[in-house]
């Protein structure tokens, strides 16, 4: 299989899981925080018991950059081997410590983008409020976005010539 068919394959995967992902976390959100009228993005404090737009994000980009990354290196695996991407060799990287690097890697990527957009958030906007609808779409957006970000670096991973 080209390079090029390849790429489409692991894109093609990552964009379907983002929008699944996207939709099941939306939805979630959507039940956990129905009912609540005024919701903020950030606060302006470090600690605070108060819920809000990102800190709902932080829990689903940790959980679901390492979940999603474990599972795609089984799932991923699998199919590469089926539609011959790589060579043998290729694909037997193991888990252990090259796969659960980059996965830590990314996770801690994603979670430092998501940390400096929080902070100029409230540094240049503010505390800003929105209903629990647009709430839930920005975390179904994050999700999403997470999913793509971890399926194909996994994937591309997977596939690398050592």
């Amino acid at each position: 299989m080209s390079n090029k068919s390849t790429d489409k394959l692991i894109y093609s995967t990552a964009l379907k899981n983002g929008i699944v992902s996207a939709v099941i976390n939306g939805i979630t959100t959507w039940f956990e925080l129905n009912g609540m009228e005024k919701i903020p993005f950030t606060l302006d404090n470090i600690s605070n018991k108060e819920v809000t737009v990102f800190g709902s994000v932080f829990p689903v980009v940790i959980s679901l950059s390492i979940m999603l990354g474990i599972i795609n290196y089984f799932t991923f695996k699998k199919t590469a081997k089926k539609e011959n991407l790589a060579d043998t060799e290729t694909l037997s990287k193991p888990f252990f410590p090259g796969i659960s690097n980059l996965i830590l890697g990314k996770t801690f990527s994603a979670i430092g983008l998501l940390m400096i957009i929080s902070v100029l958030w409230q540094k240049y906007i503010g505390v800003l409020y929105t209903g629990h609808i647009a709430a839930s779409v920005m975390v179904g957006i994050a999700a999403g976005l997470t999913s793509i970000y971890i399926g194909t670096a996994v994937s591309k991973e997977i596939v690398r010539v050592k």
